[in-house]
């Protein structure tokens, strides 16, 4: 497990996290952390799909093939 070192030099911020911490929704300042993190990490990928999904728009519209769909499925095997 790696570890991480934060400092906060606005205590403002340490009283925010001390706060949620207190809302017993998060364990620890680790879980708080690691929640805020996977959130971001899914945000990102949400826009990066988005604009996948925008730039398929953006060209002239055809008729998917046999071949396109296997291929299509043979490129989403390949990543799972």
């Amino acid at each position: 497990m790696a570890q991480l070192t934060i400092h906060f030099p606005d205590p403002a911020i340490k009283a925010f996290l001390d706060q949620v911490l207190s809302d017993g929704k998060y364990a620890s300042a680790d879980d708080y952390i690691n929640s805020l993190i996977s959130q971001d990490r899914d945000r990102r990928k949400q826009a990066r799909l988005e604009q996948l999904l925008l730039e398929g728009l953006e060209g002239e519209p055809r008729a998917m093939t046999a071949q396109d769909w296997d291929d299509m499925r043979r490129r989403y095997e390949a990543r799972a």
